[in-house]
């Protein structure tokens, strides 16, 4: 991960999903506009994880998509 992506404060679609209560399908869409290049909103990096919710989840490595905190409204009424 480049250092400029640290200090831009980024946090995981995932946080942001659950912290204000996407849905599934909202979060999908913030991952796909992070994967189409807009690296003005977010980046992708290659980290171990945790894929899936409570019994079905699996650990190992995989793409975390980031946003960076101070998009983050600017994301949402993308979605």
């Amino acid at each position: 991960m480049e250092q400029g992506h640290t200090e831009l404060g980024a946090v995981p679609v995932d946080e942001v999903a659950r912290r204000r209560g996407w849905s599934d399908a909202q979060a999908a869409s913030a991952r796909r506009l992070i994967d189409s290049g807009n690296d003005r909103l977010g980046f992708k990096s290659f980290e171990e994880t945790t894929v899936g919710h409570g019994d079905d989840a699996v650990a190992g490595e995989g793409w975390v998509h980031y946003l960076y905190a101070d998009r983050i409204d600017e994301v949402e009424p993308l979605l």
